[in-house]
Parts: C-alpha cells; sequence; structure tokens
C-alpha cells in the first residue's frame, strides 16, 4: 500500500449519472499507481482506493472493495483500545479477475466519528488473530494492505475511545489515542488535571501521542483536547505495571533519515532501537530485500556494531541500537526491511518497516484546497468586521521536505510578519496563509508555489472582499479655451462602475461652486450632465485597472468654472466625490506686474502697477503699500473685475514717476477666510539718456569678396534701451524666410554669405523717447582677381600630395606584408589578444591566438644562461639552461628553454606562440608541464624563448625501454589481481605522490613536501593554481638508439619536442603498481586539460614525462590539432600524423575531441603495460589498418596487464565517442586499483 509520508487527498462525494456516489479528485495518480504495482507484484491485496487516507462526510456511504490472490478478510484495528466500529459490514464475493479470484467488500454506511480508523484486508492464511498487534508489519511485508478513514464531523472533532483506562507495563512505549476526525484538526494532550501540556512525544494524526513510560509516577490522569478549544476533550487514566523479573522483548522499533522513500543514489540509514533490561545479552539481526536475508557486509552495506545506551531516569534500562547504512541506493533496495531481536533465553520480537526508492525523475508534488474551493468570497459582518481569510492548501510531496513562498497577483511576495497582516505556517499535510483584518485591497490572485527536490507545483486561488467603492478625484485649474481631464478612480469590489456629473457656476462674479457644499449624496438627474457639454468625453483610465480598482477620464473644454461630480457604484453601495474646475489665466494665485511702461523706468514715465487675485478664493478687498503707508484713490489707485482673468484686480497708476517713487511696492490680498496674502515690486525711476554710438564711426565703407560672410554690429545705448531699426537703401531688411542666409537680431545683421545684389548702403537706426541716432555701413562686392603666385602654390601641393600618396602606398605595402606574416607566425595582438571575440564554449587550443599574453611571465634574456642543446625536432630546438631568481627562494634554477630555428616558417613560430599562450592561461597542475616563464621582447623579429621546468628522466616511452629488464611483475597469476606485496623488498622507487627517500625504502608524506622550490603561481583568465609537489623539471633530448623507440620517432611531427632522458644514474626497477599510479596521473592530467578547454590530439608515451617522485607530466598539448587543420603542411606533406594513437573519428572525419583523446589515453595504456612497445606491433600505419580498426579489431592484451586494465582500454576504443569513459572516471578507476595505504593520498594528490 501507499507510504504514510503522502500527502492526504480529501475526496468529496457527490451522486454520479446513475445515483451512485463517485470520488472527485483533483491530484496526480501516477506516483501513488506504480507503489500499487510494487505492491501488487508483491502479492498484497489490492485496495481500490487511490489513496491511504480518505476523508469521508458525516452521515456518508461507501464501499471499498479489495482482491487477492488468496482468501481473505477485513479487520479494523487500533493499538491501544478495543474498536469495534459500527455500520461496518464485510461482503465476500468472487471477481471476474482469474489472477485475483477472491474479493471482498468492507461497505461503511451512516458515517460517523465512531468509524474513523484504519481498516486492514488481510491474506486469510498469513492472519493470527492473537498477533493483531503485527497487522503493520504485514503490511510492510506485502502481506495485508490498508486504508484510512477519516470522518468530517465537527460536532465530534476527537476520535471516541470506548474505554479510556489503560495499564502499561513500565519501560513500554504507549500510543494514548489522542487523535482528530478530520485531518485539519489540531489537537493537544495534557498531563495531569491541573493541565500540563505533553512536550517529549511523538505524534500521528492516524495513532495518536507515542509516550514512553520509564517512571511509575509517569501514570495517572491525561486529557485529549482540541486546540485553543477546552470544551472539546477526552479524558484518559494510565496506570503503570510496576517492571517484573519475568524478562521478555519489547517490539524493536526502526527510524529512518528519510521516513520511508529515499532518493535513487543517495544513502540509506536505517537504525533499530529497543527498550531492555540492564545487562540483558542480546542479538539483533537485519533483513534486507528481496526475501529478507540477512544483511551482509559488502562495497555499499555497513552494519553498526549493537549500542547500548542508559534510559535517562531508569538506571537498570538501556537502549540497545543497530545501524543499518547501504550507499548509493538501487531500485534492487526498494522493499521490506526487517530488525529481528533475540536473547540467550530464546525470546523474540521483530519490527518490519517498508521503504520505497526513488528516481529523482520520480519527485512529485500534489496539492488541493482543503474544500476544493478556486475563490474565496468575504464579507463585513454588522459590526463592521471581517474575520480572517484562511487559505489553506494542502500538499503531497517527495521528497516531504518541502519549500513554498506565496504570490500576491503574480508579482508582490506574501511575507510573514507585515505589520501582522499576513501569518504563514505549514505542516506536514498543509500550507497555510492567513489574512488578519482583510480589506477591499486584499482583493486578487494568491498563488502557493511549492518546491520538492527536482518538482515543482504551483496552486492559485481568488480572495475577494467585498466592500463598498472608495473614490477620489483632484480639483482642477486650468486656462481659458484650455482642454482639462478629469480622472476619478475608485477600489471596491464588486469592481464599481463609474458615472460624471458637472455643475456649472452660474453667479458672476465667479465664485467656487463646492463652497456652498450641495448634496453630495443626492444626484440631481436635472442638473446638466455630460450629454449637455458639447466638448465633454469619457474615456477609460488607463493600465491602472484589477479587479477592484478602476478609474475613468472626464474630458472637456469649459465655458465657465464649476463642480464635476463622480459617482462609483457597486452591490455594496455608492459613494461620490467632487473636484473643482477653476478657470483663469493668472499664472499664479495672487500676481503684482508693471503694465507700463514695457522697458525700464524713467523720470517723467507713467507706470501702471497691477495687482490680481483669483476671484474664487479671494475678496475684492485688495490694497498697495508703499513706504509703509496704505495707498488711495487720490495716490492712483482704482478697483475693478476681469472676467477674462477670473479675477479681481487693483491697479495704481502713476501719472508722472519721480526718484522718491523708488522702493518696493506692496500688494496685499484677503482671502475668502480672512486671511492677507502679500506680494511686492521693486520700483526702480532712471535718469532718460539718448541713443549714443558706443564704438566705431558713423559712416563705414566696407569691401567684401563674392560668397563670404558680412556681419554688421550696431553697437548703441541709452536710457531707455533703443529701439533698432534696420535699412538697406531706406527699406526696412527682413530676414530670409527659406533660410538661414540673413540673420537678424535686435543689435547685429548677419549675412552667412553675399550675393551681388546685396551690395548697398545699410542704416542702423536707434529712437527712445529722448532722441535718435544713426550707423551706416556702404558695402561693395569686390571682383576676385586669381594671381599667378597662387597657382604656383597650388601646384606645388598637388606634387607634394602626389609624392605623399606614393610614399604612405609603399609603406603601407610594406607594412600590411609585415602584418601578414606576423599574423600567419601568431605574434599580430600578441600582448593584449581579442578577448572580445573569444568564445569560451570552444576548446583553447582553437583560440590561442585570441589569449593575451600575461607579462608576470616576462623573464629578462640577461638573466638566462643557455648550456648544451638538448633535442631538436624539425623546426624547433631545446636548450638546457641557468635562469636566475626565477623560482622563490633559489637563485639558480635549471631549466629547458623551448626555441623556433632561424629561417623557420610562420606556421612552427604560430606552434610556438600558441603553446605559450595555452600555457599561461591553463594555469598549474601536477601532471602538466609547467611554464616558468618566457622571453618576447623580440617577439617581432621572430626571437622567442618558452622556459619549462627540466626533468632529467626524460619522456615515459625511453625510460621504459631502457629499465625493461628491470621490471618487477606484480600480477598474481592464478587470480590476475595487482599485489603489491611482490618483491616489496626491491622497491627502492617512491609511491604515487610520495617522495623518494634514497636512504630507505620509507615513503615521506608528500604533505610535508608540497613544494620543495616553493613556486606557486596562478592562471591568468581564472585564479585556479595547483601547488607543484615534486621538484620535476622538464628537458628534450635526442631519441635513445632503441628499435621500438626509433620506429616511432622516425619522420615525426613538427609540433613534438621529442623530450628524452638526461639521467645516467643507475638503472631502477619499474613495477605493475608504478604503472598504474602514471595512468592514474596521466588521466588527472588530461581531466584538467578537458575541464579547461583544451585537447592534446597526440597523447602518447613519448609525450609524458617522468619526474622525480614517480610524478608523470604531460607536454605537447594543444598543439596537434591546430598542425592537422593546416593547409600550408598538407601541401608539404611535412606534418605526418600519428596514425596508431588517433581515433576512428579523426583519421576517418577529423574530429577531434576529449572523446579522441580518451582513445590515445587507452594506446597509451597498451605502451605502459608493454613497456614501451610500438602499438599495432607488425601493422602499417595505413588504410588497411584503419578499416580493420573500423571493422572492430583491437590490440590483444598487453603481456603486463590483467584482464581489468585490458578492459579499461577496450572501453576507451569504443567505437562510439560518447560510450568511451570520461578522464574522471579512468582516474577513479585506476585509484581503486593502488594498495589501501597509497589510495587516500593518491586521491589527495591528484
Amino acid at each position: 500500500m501507499l507510504s504514510s509520508a503522502r500527502l492526504l487527498a480529501k475526496l468529496s462525494l457527490v451522486p454520479s449519472c446513475n445515483g451512485t456516489p463517485r470520488w472527485m479528485a483533483a491530484l496526480d495518480e501516477g506516483h501513488i499507481v506504480r507503489e500499487q504495482d510494487a505492491a501488487n507484484a508483491h502479492g498484497a491485496p489490492e485496495i481500490d482506493t487511490v489513496e491511504e487516507e480518505i476523508v469521508l462526510p458525516k452521515g456518508a456511504s461507501w464501499n471499498f472493495t479489495c482482491k487477492s490472490a488468496q482468501p481473505i478478510l477485513w479487520k479494523s484495528y487500533a493499538a491501544s483500545f478495543h474498536w469495534e466500529p459500527p455500520n461496518v459490514y464485510p461482503v465476500d464475493f468472487e471477481t471476474d479477475d482469474p489472477d485475483k479470484p477472491y474479493g471482498s467488500v468492507l461497505m461503511l454506511t451512516d458515517a460517523s466519528a465512531k468509524q474513523v480508523g484504519r481498516y486492514y484486508c488481510i491474506n486469510v492464511a498469513s492472519y493470527d488473530e492473537e498477533r493483531e498487534d503485527e497487522l503493520d508489519d504485514m503490511v510492510a511485508e506485502y502481506l495485508a494492505s490498508t486504508v484510512y478513514v477519516y470522518v468530517n464531523d465537527p460536532e465530534h472533532p476527537l476520535v471516541p475511545v470506548s474505554s479510556p483506562v489503560f495499564r502499561v507495563q513500565q519501560y513500554d512505549d504507549f500510543v494514548i489515542p489522542c487523535k482528530p476526525t478530520h485531518p485539519e484538526v489540531e489537537v493537544e494532550l495534557y498531563n495531569d488535571l491541573e493541565g500540563n501540556l505533553v512536550e517529549t512525544y511523538e505524534y500521528s494524526n492516524t495513532q495518536g501521542y507515542k509516550l514512553s513510560f520509564n517512571r511509575l509516577e509517569e501514570g495517572g490522569f491525561y486529557y485529549c483536547q482540541v486546540k485553543d478549544k477546552p470544551d472539546q476533550r477526552i479524558d484518559f487514566e494510565v496506570t503503570i505495571i510496576e517492571h517484573s523479573l519475568t524478562e521478555y522483548l519489547t517490539k524493536p522499533s526502526i527510524h529512518s533519515d528519510t521516513k520511508d522513500h529515499v532518493p535513487l543514489g543517495q544513502r540509506i540509514r536505517l537504525v533499530c532501537k529497543v527498550n531492555i533490561r540492564a545487562g540483558v545479552n542480546l542479538d539483533m539481526i537485519w533483513k534486507v530485500p528481496p526475501n529478507l536475508n540477512p544483511a551482509v557486509r559488502d562495497a555499499r552495506v555497513r552494519l553498526g556494531s549493537l549500542k547500548l545506551n542508559p534510559v535517562k531516569d531508569a538506571a537498570h534500562r538501556e537502549i540497545a541500537s543497530r545501524e543499518l547504512i547501504i550507499e548509493r541506493a538501487t531500485m534492487a533496495d526498494d522493499g521490506t526491511y526487517r530488525c529481528e531481536v533475540m536473547d540467550v533465553n530464546g525470546h523474540r520480537n521483530y519490527h518490519s518497516f517498508k521503504l520505497h526508492v526513488h528516481d529523482s525523475g520520480d519527485d512529485y508534488v500534489m496539492l488541493r484546497e482543503e474544500n476544493n474551493l478556486d475563490d474565496i468570497n468575504v464579507r463585513r459582518n454588522a459590526n463592521g468586521k471581517t474575520a480572517p481569510i484562511d487559505i489553506v492548501i494542502e500538499y503531497r510531496s517527495y521528497p516531504a521536505n518541502i519549500t513554498y513562498y506565496w504570490l500576491k497577483d503574480d508579482d508582490i511576495e506574501v511575507m510573514a510578519g507585515h505589520h501582522g497582516k499576513y501569518e504563514l505556517t505549514h505542516s506536514e499535510t498543509i500550507v497555510k496563509l492567513r489574512i488578519n483584518d482583510p480589506s477591499v485591497t486584499d482583493t486578487g490572485n494568491y498563488t502557493l508555489f511549492v518546491l520538492a527536490g527536482n518538482a515543482e507545483k504551483s496552486h492559485r486561488i481568488g480572495v475577494y472582499v467585498y466592500a463598498k467603492p472608495i473614490v477620489h478625484m483632484e480639483s482642477k485649474f486650468v486656462k481659458p479655451n484650455e482642454e482639462v481631464s478629469f480622472t476619478c478612480r475608485s477600489i471596491g469590489y464588486p469592481r464599481p462602475e463609474i458615472s460624471f456629473m458637472f455643475l456649472p457656476c452660474l453667479e458672476v462674479p465667479w465664485r467656487n461652486c463646492s463652497a456652498s457644499r450641495t448634496n453630495k449624496d443626492k444626484w440631481d438627474s436635472s442638473s446638466p450632465a455630460i450629454s449637455s457639454e458639447s466638448s465633454a468625453r469619457l474615456t477609460p483610465g488607463g493600465k491602472g485597472e484589477t479587479p477592484i480598482a478602476k478609474s475613468r477620464v472626464y474630458t472637456l473644454t469649459p465655458k465657465q468654472p464649476g463642480v464635476v461630480y463622480c459617482r462609483a457604484t457597486n452591490l455594496e453601495g455608492s459613494e461620490i466625490t467632487e473636484a473643482d474646475l477653476l478657470v483663469s489665466d493668472l499664472s499664479d494665485s495672487v500676481t503684482l506686474e508693471k503694465e507700463q511702461p514695457k522697458e525700464a523706468i524713467t523720470v517723467g514715465d507713467h507706470v501702471t502697477i497691477v495687482c490680481s487675485a483669483l476671484v474664487y478664493n479671494y475678496t475684492k478687498d485688495i490694497t498697495f503699500v508703499h513706504n509703509d503707508k496704505e495707498l488711495q484713490e487720490s495716490d492712483g489707485v482704482r478697483h475693478d473685475y476681469s472676467p477674462e482673468l477670473y479675477a479681481w484686480q487693483a491697479r495704481l497708476d502713476i501719472a508722472h514717476v519721480a526718484t522718491e517713487h523708488e522702493g518696493p511696492i506692496y500688494c496685499r490680498a484677503k482671502t475668502m477666510t480672512g486671511a492677507v496674502e502679500s506680494r511686492a515690486f521693486h520700483v526702480e525711476v532712471l535718469e532718460p539718456v539718448a541713443p549714443m554710438l558706443v564704438s566705431g564711426k558713423s559712416n563705414e565703407s566696407l569691401s567684401v569678396d563674392l560668397h563670404d560672410p558680412l556681419k554688421l554690429e550696431c553697437d548703441i545705448v541709452g536710457t531707455p534701451d533703443p529701439k533698432i531699426i534696420w535699412l538697406k537703401d531706406g527699406e526696412p531688411v527682413r530676414p530670409d524666410e527659406n533660410s538661414n542666409r540673413v540673420q537678424l537680431t535686435k543689435t547685429t545683421l548677419i549675412f552667412e554669405y553675399l550675393k551681388t545684389d546685396d551690395l548697398g548702403m545699410f542704416e542702423c537706426r536707434a529712437e527712445n523717447k529722448m532722441g535718435t541716432i544713426e550707423k551706416y555701413w556702404k558695402v561693395d562686392v569686390r571682383t576676385a582677381v586669381v594671381r599667378k603666385s597662387v597657382i604656383y602654390i597650388i601646384l606645388s601641393l598637388l606634387l607634394v600630395l602626389i609624392v605623399g600618396i606614393v610614399l604612405v602606398s609603399l609603406f603601407y605595402c610594406r607594412k600590411k606584408k609585415e602584418v601578414k606574416a606576423m599574423k600567419e607566425a601568431g605574434i599580430v595582438n600578441f600582448e593584449e589578444g581579442n578577448l572580445g571575440v573569444y568564445n569560451p564554449e570552444l576548446a583553447l587550443d582553437e583560440q590561442a591566438d585570441l589569449l593575451p599574453y600575461n607579462s608576470e611571465y616576462e623573464f629578462p634574456k640577461e638573466r638566462l644562461k643557455l648550456g648544451k642543446q638538448l633535442g631538436t625536432g624539425a623546426f624547433g630546438v631545446v636548450m638546457k639552461a641557468t635562469a636566475q631568481r626565477i623560482m622563490v627562494n633559489e637563485d639558480e634554477t635549471t631549466v629547458a628553454v623551448k626555441m623556433v630555428k632561424k629561417q623557420t616558417d610562420n606556421e612552427v613560430m604560430r606552434a610556438l606562440v600558441s603553446e605559450l599562450k595555452i600555457m599561461v592561461h591553463l594555469g598549474q597542475h601536477l601532471n602538466v608541464v609547467n611554464l616558468l616563464g618566457a622571453v618576447t621582447k623580440n617577439i617581432a623579429k621572430r626571437e622567442l624563448m618558452v622556459i619549462v621546468e627540466y626533468c632529467r628522466f626524460g619522456n615515459v616511452q625511453n625510460f621504459l625501454l631502457k629499465h625493461r629488464p628491470h621490471f618487477i611483475d606484480q600480477i598474481n597469476q592464478e587470480t590476475g589481481e595487482i599485489d603489491s606485496s611482490i618483491d616489496k623488498n626491491q622497491l627502492r622507487w617512491s609511491k604515487c605522490g610520495y617522495q623518494y627517500n634514497s636512504g630507505s625504502t620509507q615513503y615521506v608524506d608528500p604533505k610535508k613536501h608540497l613544494n620543495s622550490k616553493g613556486y606557486v603561481r596562478h592562471s591568468g583568465l581564472q585564479n585556479m593554481g595547483m601547488v607543484d609537489s615534486c621538484n620535476t623539471e622538464v628537458t628534450a633530448m635526442t631519441s635513445v638508439e632503441v628499435e621500438d623507440l626509433n620506429s616511432v620517432n622516425s619522420n615525426e611531427p613538427l609540433w613534438r619536442s621529442n623530450y628524452g632522458m638526461d639521467y645516467k644514474g643507475p638503472a631502477r626497477t619499474v613495477n605493475t603498481t608504478d604503472l598504474v599510479c602514471w595512468a592514474s596521473q596521466i588521466a588527472c592530467g588530461m581531466e584538467y586539460l578537458a575541464s579547461r578547454k583544451v585537447l592534446h590530439g597526440d597523447l602518447a608515451a613519448r609525450n609524458i614525462l617522468l619526474c622525480d617522485d614517480n610524478v608523470v607530466k604531460i607536454c605537447d598539448f594543444g598543439l596537434a590539432r591546430s598542425m592537422y587543420k593546416s593547409d600550408n603542411y598538407k601541401k608539404k606533406g611535412e606534418a605526418p600524423l600519428p596514425f596508431k594513437w588517433l581515433a576512428l573519428e579523426c583519421i576517418g572525419d577529423n574530429v577531434f575531441s576529449t572523446y579522441s583523446d580518451v582513445w590515445a589515453y587507452g594506446i597509451v595504456l597498451w605502451e605502459l603495460f608493454s613497456l614501451g612497445k610500438v602499438p599495432y606491433p607488425g601493422m602499417e600505419a595505413n588504410q588497411e589498418l584503419y578499416n580493420k580498426l573500423r571493422d572492430g579489431y583491437r590490440m590483444d592484451k598487453p603481456q603486463y596487464s590483467n584482464q581489468d586494465i585490458y578492459d579499461i582500454m577496450l572501453n576507451c576504443w569504443n567505437v562510439k565517442p560518447d560510450s568511451r569513459p570520461s578522464f574522471k572516471d579512468l582516474k577513479s578507476r585506476f585509484n581503486a586499483m593502488l594498495p589501501d595505504d597509497m589510495r587516500d593520498v593518491s586521491e589527495e594528490c591528484l
């Protein structure tokens, strides 16, 4: 049957078409059906309900049908008390299913609280009436199925108990049946009649409170009540029976870290516990699926030892426990687990537990509102209050732990503690949102989002709070004949409808109509409405419309001021608001301005000053004050009303202004409420001055070239400012309307260019009340004369221009050739690169030209002392050198320097530049040859030195060939396993990742020798550095004269460095463990290259260097593929392919990837375990070999390999690239072959 961790689905009974009840559910049943199928496959009886727990309405009737391959019976059972539910009738029948011919129907009628409990359908052959307490074990063992029935009985929220008196054996766990009839009812258990809340317990809605009774005084009275409802309670009495000397074993319990589900691939941890008498010799056995066989330790299964812990407050009792841990759960781990306990006297007991293993794809979430509601509608009560709104969403999920959040209207996150507005709670079955003091603004759609594992689901429910409209509209101030819009906004539910009415002010002088406060509650249809205003129109209010908010815009061009009324109406009532429409041309409510003269005031002028105040807010009581004296009519003050301005006005006329009138003049206006507002105007009286010429002569003659610009300035001043008029030949000058050729300002006349008809007499005339003055310009347009000198100058310039063009062209061609050559050599943008077009998704070696060079690696050439030549390739050379202070705390360091030969071509130079940039941006790694520095100052002249680590042992192939006679085969010929103890006394070599100590056969912990050189450097692209744990250096040397080696090195590709051996010490022994260790390190280095998007393309034993401390390093990476694709070398035939190391897709389709490097890694393994032999011995690298490989041919197992290692080679040579193992997997597989004392250190080192 179904797990109790699943969410309860509450179902409602509704009549179907034929009058019989049917279930209404909207939950996804896929996961449940799969678990039912698993139970049926084990032979469990099949109950026709989808859910394990259901809710029936009070008084309902329902049938449960059970089928099985064996005779069955129905049993109702409660663990703590005798329970015989009324109106429950089982009826047996024969089914039409040949696989399950036995059937039985359990009929429940007139559902009530007395029927709440668990019902079991049991195979008769497995049932023992004396062992009813094992029914749950039978369900776990697929011998029975079960369903739990709730009844929604509001009058009886607690399950009734027929006999609430219990006798409990001391030290036993006992369940007090304090449980609800409906899953949403919260119950509490109290001890003693005083009401002490029980705090230490295990609780389940379907069982009650599970308590441990270790002390006699824990007996007594208990009572169960509904939370916050003390009138709903049941009393219990518990009597503790003192423990006797007769010992028996109580039923053990099983606890799971993940309840009864566990994700596929995760750890299973089960703990079995039992309460026993101290000193009892106990045995505890775990049995596991599929056949309940005893658990056996292996690579995945761990059995803990039996642990005994004292019981608090019971010195002579103990809790015995034992854990079972299964790593990386598989589907085979799904099923029944049993914990069996037994003592020396033969007492036994057991407990069974059913555990389901789920794939991550089986994660799910199911949601439903508790009453299947889509909307919640609330209204305020008679007191104007609204009860809190509870949104209760039932959930069911796997895994059981969830995270969740609420959104309102898909936008606003609902947060707990928002001024006490929201309360968010959840339990194992429900998520609840409570909205306190709900108002119309809480109306909206509330969406719950629940996440469980990889599954996510949401549930939306609408909340609608009915409310009378709230209306808002603002008053407007508008100028005459100007269009005005009133926006009326209303909030209410249901969403209000909006209408308008305009009431004009007909009283003259105009007044504020709203001042009279007409009865807004009376919508006067006889008043002029919208239709009476010919300019009025009604439009929607825009984007702000929601289910509760509505807005409308009333637009009109008013003929007079008035009041706009807005009425909002819905089913809950209506509300009216008003807004004033005020019309005036004033810039402010009170203004004080000079009406005349327009210009500055001078002695003797007639001056008029006007003070205006809006008629809607002010009275006509307006006064002027000058020198602290209120001016009267005798002083030139008069009052009037301006209908155009809708304002009261007061005018102050001064017929002949004099200097004594200077100073501030104040206007004071009184509001309707009696307040006084003041404005000020400062009067400045000047002495008049006649116009006068400031600069220049009054008559001037100008000769200008045709099409030249002309600017005439009339620099004349006077008081008041003179009025200036421009004339040409006595006629007024007007600006050019079609262009800006002629521009005219008060004192300036500008011609952008002159035409022939522009010559003539120009006049500037300035005039004020004191007089007039004129200024004249006579303008002549002269004829252009071309001189010989100008011709000579032009010809000279043309000659210079031609010579310049020729020189620039020659320079450009030469520069273009240089740039082309530099581009082919990869030198263009060497330092800065071109990261703008760099694509991090593509391989690094394909984009090396785009990478910048990190100047931190630049090393002074004068501190580099070159030594002997170590090796040479087709176009490159490697020198041994000494570098001063290239390492921290080291004066001189032996290094290897890679250079290109003189007169080499661009492709080889480009390859070395690419290698340098890749090493700069690759970062440091233990199993990759690391960059120490570079000399690039004269790179434009093709002078480039790449400084790398020096390694005296050379490449692995040479080393194996030389030391082949000293190899120790550690493969046990009987078992095929690697036995590292074989000839252990001869292992003077070092272990993987350990430092060699020549004075002893012991090994040194690498943690104490992280970096003998103290050198750490980071990548330029990412902060990815790794400490080099061995004092290793790289070198290149000419080939060793060995037949196998010569056959490989002949006619080598251009990029290959020919790293050889520079070690002349005694021969060293090599063993199988060394080869496994090297294979693991090579996989580690290749995993790092692949993670940095670098493809090797030529992975072979000759490109793997052996260093001190038994560390191997990969070299010449990231270069081969670019050389393969070079058209230049394809034409020259100078780039032979490492055919025997290439994957099929490289040869056939020219496709290179990490998968092709894995193929080459398999060839490297063959080289290692054949001790340096040439792959495909006796075969030519030609089309015939390719055809054989394509047809399935693979090399035989090498002499020194076992089957496990050969299987890895075959996996690497899979014809399907994506079926080959990853380098991470290869590293792990070889690490697992290392001895236990090396494995942890090896993994840490790698």
